[in-house]
């Protein structure tokens, strides 16, 4: 992902809970039961565990770069 970008995970199963190791990284909002938006807050690399129903906990490695457009800019 790219620094100050959203992406929507849709899972086959209900997400019940969630956690982000680092928030200042990443950020995730269940929008429902089965989907959550995720943002990326700044660069680095983080976790996204996502638990279904039945307490089995799913992990998401996320890596986030720095947007270059800002770059060009300066």
């Amino acid at each position: 992902m790219i620094v100050n970008t959203s992406r929507i995970l849709t899972m086959d199963y209900k997400v019940p809970r969630m956690l982000v190791q680092n928030p200042e990284i990443l950020t995730a909002t269940p929008i429902s039961p089965t989907q959550v938006q995720i943002s990326a807050q700044s660069p680095g690399v983080t976790h996204l565990n996502l638990w279904d129903e039945q307490g089995q906990v799913y992990t998401v490695d996320i890596l986030i770069s720095p947007d270059g457009r800002e770059l060009e800019q300066l």
